[in-house]
């Protein structure tokens, strides 16, 4: 081989070796950034230093009530002249992506529309 190729060799070695460094920097401060940005937080405490206040409700809101979500159901259904199905709904705690609803959208209408087709 001649000087041009291992010249070439060497440009293309330094290259790679240049853009590894660079993303290996890269990943390392996405890291750092992400474990200062979401540092986790401390409970709020009493005054006294006591144990962590509980929750309170604001005006306005209320606490579930099972039997509230079952009346309500059966008047949705009645309404929609359907069956009555209540399904246990949990909140989620955080926000989640837009394609993670839209996958769960999807989901939901798939099942409803193989309710209709057996009712």
């Amino acid at each position: 081989m001649n000087s041009s190729t291992y010249q070439g060799l060497k440009v293309g070695l330094l290259g790679m070796a240049v853009v590894f460094a660079v993303l290996i920097i890269l990943y390392l401060s996405i890291v750092f950034l992400g474990r200062v940005i979401r540092r986790p937080r401390e409970p709020k405490q009493d005054q006294a230093g006591g144990k962590p206040q509980p929750a309170e409700v604001m005006p306005g809101e209320e606490r579930r009530d099972d039997a509230l979500v079952a009346a309500i159901a059966a008047a949705v259904a009645q309404c929609m002249e359907t069956p009555a199905r209540v399904i246990r709904i949990t909140r989620v705690s955080r926000p989640c992506p837009q394609w993670a609803a839209q996958g769960r959208l999807d989901i939901m209408n798939a099942r409803l529309s193989a309710v209709e087709r057996k009712g």
